[in-house]
């Protein structure tokens, strides 16, 4: 076997390398070439098990091995350390690893310094609708501010453990699949138009009612959750807020989410 074939031990700061002597001295004039070239042998520390010593960050010597094998820089995803690098490229004699490190940290400066398009949130997007669902684990509350009189008792049983209300324009409370659906507004059209309502749901419909809002394009903009004490007692509420981007109707887009699952079927 050559000289050059030989595989070499390293190590470097405590962690080992091994390598080929060929790959040491890729680039003549360099620290490494000098070291294991053979025209000069210099004495060189060795570690208990017999392999030879360097002084230097092992972790970073991995990038100046593959620039010794690659003929270029290879660095991961994320990396950051380039004053470090560039260091190690300069201490083992690597012109040409040193300007490839400068030319990535330059780069990687630039890229930091531009402004990052970041995609639109649920908040910024345009909306056509919205709905508010107060959702409460508490009657007292409930029953004293959103609860019509004349359901007071015929729907007493079904929130004793709580209740939701949705409030919103009336075409999009229509469009949703309520037990006890939205009014139609009196007045026509313009009434239409300018319709808002608030109807009172139980919680049993509230599953059933938040995944057809979301296959059928709702968007869920914020939800917060509150809890307080008064006159009434305690109660807690917990508040979503859903946007319908438009441009057509909710009852549309729920009929063509509807046909296009009868077709899969």
């Amino acid at each position: 076997m050559e000289a050059s074939e030989q595989a070499v031990v390293l190590n470097v700061g405590g962690i080992v390398h091994t390598t080929t002597r060929a790959t040491l001295c890729k680039f003549p004039g360099s620290m490494l070439a000098v070291m294991f070239g053979g025209s000069f042998t210099p004495s060189v520390l060795r570690d208990p098990a017999g392999h030879v010593f360097i002084d230097r960050d092992g972790r970073l010597f991995r990038h100046v091995l593959n620039y010794l094998r690659c003929s270029r820089l290879c660095l991961p995803d994320g990396f950051q350390e380039f004053d470090l690098l560039e260091a190690e490229a300069d201490f083992f004699g690597l012109p040409g690893l040193l300007a490839a490190c400068r030319e990535r940290r330059d780069a990687h400066v630039s890229q930091q310094q531009q402004p990052q398009a970041q995609a639109p949130s649920a908040a910024d997007i345009p909306f056509k609708y919205l709905v508010e669902v107060l959702e409460f684990e508490e009657t007292a509350y409930f029953y004293r501010f959103y609860m019509p009189p004349p359901n007071r008792q015929s729907n007493n049983g079904a929130f004793k453990s709580g209740g939701l209300v949705i409030s919103g324009h009336s075409e999009a409370l229509r469009a949703l699949p309520l037990q006890r659906p939205a009014e139609e507004p009196a007045g026509g059209a313009a009434a239409a138009a300018d319709s808002y309502q608030s109807v009172s749901v139980s919680n049993s419909e509230k599953l059933a009612l938040f995944h057809h809002m979301a296959r059928t394009g709702w968007a869920l903009r914020s939800d917060a959750f509150g809890y307080s004490t008064d006159s009434d007692g305690s109660y807690m509420v917990h508040k979503y807020i859903w946007l319908w981007p438009g441009p057509e109707s909710p009852a549309a887009a729920a009929t063509a989410a509807d046909q296009s699952e009868q077709q899969l079927d």
